[in-house]
């Protein structure tokens, strides 16, 4: 019993209170912004961002690994490279929904002794508690960029650096977003995540989880039938 006390504590001074603190301080409006001016797409489609790996809160030292890393370098790489995408979408057109992963080592560690989700020791340039808020507030602006394209579907997908962090960022984002008829979160936490486009079966699953690449797709011939079945009875 006081172990689990112990555990309960931790969790509600490092990642719970942080939460709610973030969700108070940010006053989103829920009405969907302004849709930037884009054609109709000639067939409809739906684009999936292939955020993976970003590793918000990492740390590099020029004089030491060559290169300089760290969160504010991050969020600009994260929007540039997404605006160049955007450009793209100009020459295909909107499309119907945009299919955004939450987790995926979005954040750098998962626990306040600054250790992935297996316990491996990171270098970082916040606390572990500053990476939590600022990770949200990152993904919640990324969000609403998001937002001016499209509707948005957030769905899991865990990573081996961040997978409680990841599960916390997308239940805060699900409380953030849950007036917004344009944003849907898909709260299943299964190992692999399976979202139907159409005639289209789209899994999302962090490398980690996987052996072997090409034994995905017997995978989820084996294991996506009932997930199939319950995704096609949510909004699309």
């Amino acid at each position: 019993v006081q172990k689990d006390a112990l555990k309960w504590a931790q969790y509600e001074a490092h990642t719970l209170r942080p939460i709610i603190a973030a969700i108070e301080s940010s006053g989103r409006d829920t009405y969907p912004p302004p849709r930037v001016d884009i054609k109709d797409a000639a067939s409809p489609y739906a684009a999936v961002v292939g955020l993976s790996d970003l590793d918000f809160g990492i740390y590099s030292d020029a004089g030491e690994n060559w290169a300089e890393y760290n969160r504010d370098i991050t969020r600009t790489r994260l929007f540039e490279t997404s605006t160049q995408a955007l450009g793209m979408m100009n020459r295909l057109g909107r499309p119907d929904k945009i299919i955004l992963p939450i987790g995926s080592d979005f954040l750098h560690v998962d626990n306040d002794l600054n250790n992935t989700t297996r316990g491996t020791p990171q270098d970082s340039d916040c606390t572990p508690a500053e990476m939590l808020i600022g990770g949200l507030r990152l993904m919640e602006d990324y969000v609403e960029f998001l937002r001016t394209i499209s509707d948005v579907h957030l769905v899991l997908m865990s990573g081996n650096h961040d997978r409680m962090m990841g599960l916390s960022i997308m239940l805060a984002l699900e409380a953030l977003y849950r007036d917004c008829e344009d944003v849907f979160v898909d709260r299943s936490y299964t190992p692999r995540q399976y979202v139907t486009y159409g005639n289209n079966l789209i899994a999302c699953v962090h490398r980690d989880r996987e052996c072997k690449t090409p034994d995905l797709a017997g995978h989820m011939a084996s294991s996506s039938a009932d997930s199939c079945l319950e995704s096609a009875s949510k909004p699309v």
